[in-house]
């Protein structure tokens, strides 16, 4: 549970965990759950092809027109990563994009913590670090990095670094 969602009006904390998880879908795309395929449209040019996601498994890769079979290319799944073999070839970029249709790995678990902690921060961001009544005088302090930082960090925690 986190601290305040209870006394907010109602439909406050939920408008407020709405507005998080709308920002962490157009930021990283949609949760997947581990079943739902999506396609992804890449150039060549390189050994490597580097998906948004981590991948469960890979339905088909085409090369232009070409299906490829899984012998031309191997799959590092929890990098998003699809390399083509035999080692040292490179993704053909003259016949048009490299089509690769797969299953995201369901990273629910993962969205569900960034997701929790995003909310957390939202709901302190109005308020300080610190306040404090400083010789008569009313001191605060912000975040030293700030919330937008803060945030940012977390939403990075979706996809992968590529």
């Amino acid at each position: 549970m986190i601290d305040g969602l209870g006394l907010l009006a109602p439909g406050t904390a939920q408008a407020i965990i709405d507005r998080v998880e709308a920002r962490a879908v157009e930021f990283a795309g949609a949760v997947y759950d581990g079943a739902t395929t999506i396609t992804e449209y890449h150039e060549g040019g390189a050994p490597d092809l580097w998906l948004k996601r981590r991948v469960a498994s890979v339905t088909s890769v085409e090369e232009g027109t070409t299906s490829l079979d899984s012998d031309n290319y191997r799959l590092w799944g929890e990098m998003g990563r699809i390399q083509r073999l035999p080692v040292g070839f490179e993704w053909d970029s003259y016949f048009g994009a490299i089509t690769v249709v797969y299953v995201p790995a369901d990273d629910s678990e993962r969205w569900t913590e960034a997701l929790t902690e995003m909310t957390r921060i939202q709901m302190q961001r109005t308020a300080f670090e610190s306040e404090r009544l400083d010789g008569g005088e009313y001191a605060y302090q912000t975040p030293k990095d700030g919330w937008d930082v803060a945030i940012a960090r977390q939403l990075r925690k979706l996809v992968l670094p590529n």
